[in-house]
């Protein structure tokens, strides 16, 4: 942590984001990750950054969300074992280790509880994994949880049709799909060409996709409600619901 030894200058990543930026707003592409990120890059540059590694951005995060980032330390698709990364992360004595891997969550958990860690775990969706919450090293694991619910005679429908269950990733690619066609459906009833430029900015004239869960384009990202959930006792408790925030 703290050692931003330049690869990339946040100077020079500044100048890259800035001209992107500028010329999707000459063309009236909206692009707010990009803008945000801007912004972000900006903050580090006049808080004298600029020579550093462009990952020094970090240091802006930190001081908006007042956290201190100690150690962090990368994973590939497809690791299962994760002790040497855990007990480096360990070593720095963090309150909370905020987990962003995809797969293996279950293995990562055993091995947590296997070295008798204390500190926080913290993780994403990616933690609504049915092994995991079955599974006592998870307990009192904190995730986000995107917000995903399926009618029961729906569930029951897919399950008698496919043999498993509509698990949350299943829930999403119906949700995706449900968007598309909506928009498909609309730019051929206006009688358009069936056009990427066509299918978003009907996207964005539609704005509000009522499917599982709302989904709102107020831009070229989406907002959908969240949850704030803890692994107790072998179960996924709600704790907060975020969809107003």
């Amino acid at each position: 942590a703290d050692q931003f030894v330049p690869g990339f200058m946040t100077e020079l990543m500044r100048k890259d984001m800035a001209l992107a930026v500028s010329l999707a707003q000459s063309l009236n592409v909206p692009t707010p990750v990009a803008a945000g990120a801007l912004q972000q890059f900006t903050a580090a540059l006049n808080a004298g950054l600029g020579a550093a590694d462009f990952s020094s951005v970090l240091k802006v995060a930190e001081a908006a969300a007042g956290v201190k980032v100690v150690a962090q330390e990368p994973s590939q698709f497809g690791q299962t074992d994760f002790r040497p990364a855990l007990l480096k992360l360990a070593a720095s004595n963090p309150d909370v280790m905020v987990v962003s891997i995809t797969a293996a969550v279950q293995q990562m958990a055993q091995q947590y509880a296997q070295m008798g860690a204390k500190f926080q775990v913290a993780g994403t969706t990616f933690f609504q994994d049915p092994a995991l919450i079955a599974d006592p090293a998870a307990d009192g694991f904190l995730h986000t949880q995107m917000q995903s619910v399926l009618a029961p005679e729906l569930a029951a429908e897919f399950k008698a049709k496919y043999n498993a269950e509509a698990e949350f990733f299943v829930r999403q690619y119906y949700t995706a799909a449900n968007i598309v066609f909506q928009a498909v459906d609309k730019v051929l009833g206006d009688g358009k060409e069936l056009t990427g430029e066509n299918l978003r900015d009907t996207i964005l004239k539609i704005k509000k996709f009522d499917g599982l869960v709302p989904v709102v384009f107020n831009s070229n990202t989406a907002t959908v409600p969240f949850d704030l959930r803890v692994i107790r006792g072998l179960q996924d408790i709600l704790l907060e619901d975020l969809k107003g925030q």
